[in-house]
């Protein structure tokens, strides 16, 4: 971005110079005459690129991921709520949160899915390492 702003502050006063002091031996450049144009055109692909595009890619895959939701998944909700889905409705799940506790929440509310490989990583990290020192080792 620092690029196109130092590209925009070269830009407009050789545009203003040239509106204000017009010459008629000298013909201006093709950037003089369209660069603002130029300018403003890659702006829009760069903010569409960054920005826009990558928001639609997150939208659609949080959309397949509420579709593949089915009854007994354990999911997570955007409040970090774990539970595994007993119901799902049009635009609700019922949750079961542990001691047959059960929480509505609408579909929107589910921010991922957790994955058996997911749980499993989740139990290594939680085994702590065996630090004792009476592990297989002997001294002699």
């Amino acid at each position: 971005m620092g690029f196109l702003y130092g590209l925009a502050s070269y830009a407009l006063p050789v545009l203003a110079a040239t509106k204000s002091a017009p010459t008629s031996a000298s013909k201006p450049s093709a950037f003089q005459q369209y660069g603002l144009f130029i300018l403003i055109a890659v702006m829009l692909v760069v903010f569409y690129l960054f920005l826009i595009r990558p928001q639609r890619k997150r939208a659609t895959e949080h959309e397949d991921m509420l579709g593949s939701i089915k009854k007994g998944d354990e999911i997570v909700t955007i409040g970090g709520v774990h539970g595994t889905v007993r119901k799902i409705t049009a635009d609700t799940m019922e949750i079961d949160v542990g001691n047959n506790v059960r929480i509505t929440f609408s579909k929107s509310a589910v921010s991922k899915k957790v994955t058996e490989e997911e749980e499993e990583e989740e139990e290594e990290t939680v085994e702590p390492e065996d630090t004792s020192g009476d592990g297989d080792e002997t001294e002699e």
